[in-house]
């Protein structure tokens, strides 16, 4: 399979897209606090992380706030380049 091909993994409790130097994350792995696992969302290039924030228990359809995020991801790459 081809770097630039994506790549895209779903579960009940995670959902991950892989796609060239990007990689999206939205689980419940994202963080652990002292009443257990955070849920979250994390957007990486070339390995670093360039957008994360945590995400309350409630609606957790995980492609649904996998798409959410990205989408926050494309407005503020998009406001950096104004």
């Amino acid at each position: 399979m081809s770097k630039l091909e994506p790549r895209i993994s779903i579960a009940s409790d995670y959902a991950v897209l892989e796609a060239g130097e990007f990689y999206f994350y939205f689980g419940y792995e994202y963080d652990r606090n002292e009443e257990g696992e955070v849920w979250g969302f994390r957007a990486k290039r070339k390995g670093k992380i360039v957008l994360e924030y945590p995400v309350e228990e409630g609606r957790l359809e995980v492609t649904e706030r996998l798409l959410e995020g990205m989408g926050k991801f494309v407005v503020a790459q998009a406001k950096e380049q104004e």
